[in-house]
Parts: C-alpha cells; structure tokens; sequence
C-alpha cells in the first residue's frame, strides 16, 4: 500500500487455493473492516490479507469470512 507519505508492504497470506472468484472483494472488505475498527494501514492490510487468504480456500461464497471473522482478527491485532 501506498500513501502519500509512506508505503508499506504486506506478504500474502499462505492458503490452499481452490477458488481466487472474489478474492479481491473481500480483500477490500477485510482493509475496511479493519478500517472502520481504527486500524493502522498495516493492521487493515494484515486483515485484508488473511480475508483473502480465506475466500480462496474453498468455492465461491462457501470461505468467504464472515463479520465474526473480521472482527476477532482485528481485535487481535489492535
């Protein structure tokens, strides 16, 4: 990610991947969780990550993570 005044980098997420359909909406979806909660950049991009890593892991909707998800992984990080 890259902001005006700095940049920071996120390694994927390690995950068995079975279907990427969607990987990159809910990448999205886990930064603005993380976001919203008042999350650095690299809290929300460490979500993110792990959302993503998530989703591939199974077909379709079937792995996307859900707000509980969302929510315990950003309560660990913040």
């Amino acid at each position: 990610m890259v902001t005006r005044n700095s940049e920071v980098h996120i390694p994927a997420k390690k995950a068995l991947v079975v279907d990427t359909t969607g990987a990159g909406d809910v990448y999205a979806a886990g930064f603005l969780a993380g976001y919203l909660d008042g999350g650095t950049l690299e809290v929300c991009g460490e979500i993110a990550s792990a959302a993503a890593a998530l989703s591939v892991s199974g077909y379709g909707r079937d792995s996307y993570p859900d707000e509980r998800f969302l929510r315990r992984y950003a309560r660990e990080l913040l």
